[in-house]
């Protein structure tokens, strides 16, 4: 990819960082795992490691996902979290040992993954 079409250039703020991800919303969904699959083997299996825990359910997994933070935190492990939906603010979803993610923070991991986004 050309560096001046790289979408991470843009990128250089929050409100970028939030108007880059509101512009890949609503393009419909494409059921399957092939492109998240792909991805994955692009970025080299990232998903192996580290040990997950996915929490789902009804009602109760953002309380659910903080406490299991809280209590691996407790026990001198590294956590990251990702919840969703926000309430007020998206860096609400995403938590660094139990504590959410700054403006700053947010914007460089968009900005990390924008050049992998394709459309």
């Amino acid at each position: 990819m050309n560096v001046s079409n790289n979408p991470s250039t843009r990128i250089t703020d929050r409100a970028a960082a939030v108007a880059f991800l509101d512009e890949r919303i609503g393009h419909g969904v494409k059921p399957g795992l092939e492109r998240i699959s792909g991805l994955l083997t692009f970025m080299g299996e990232p998903q192996s490691a580290y040990p997950s825990i996915h929490v789902a359910g009804t009602n109760g997994k953002t309380t659910t996902a903080r406490m299991i933070q809280q209590i691996l935190g407790a026990h001198g492990l590294s956590t990251g979290g990702f919840t969703s939906p926000h309430l007020e603010r998206i860096e609400e979803r995403f938590s660094i040992h139990g504590r959410q993610v700054t403006e700053e923070a947010f914007t460089l991991a968009v900005r990390d993954i924008a050049w992998f986004v394709v459309g």
